[in-house]
């Protein structure tokens, strides 16, 4: 994991990190290349399965989830849609 990793600690439950876990310290924590995770997270079947059960512990560790947008920006599909509008409606008319 990276040195300049930061947690806060609290005095309920362990303690938070700073950021979200990335794909890189799961794979760090790991052992394993950024690939890897990505092929066990995306249930790769080339991927030996004592390699996979140490993924997902880090992933479980770490409490690593991966971004929506993240995923949006590499496969084009962001499952968004954005509206426009001149009037909301929301204030009172004058």
């Amino acid at each position: 994991m990276r040195d300049d990793v930061k947690v806060h600690v609290t005095d309920h439950g362990p303690p938070v990190p700073a950021r979200p876990a990335t794909i890189r310290d799961v794979a760090a924590r790991a052992g394993v290349s950024h690939q890897t995770v990505s092929r066990v997270i995306n249930d790769n079947p080339n991927v030996a399965e004592a390699t996979r059960e140490r993924v997902l512990t880090a992933i479980r560790e770490l409490g690593y989830v991966p971004s929506p947008m993240a995923r949006g920006l590499s496969s084009n599909q962001t499952h968004s849609i954005g509206v426009v509008a001149d009037d909301i409606g929301l204030l009172p008319d004058r």
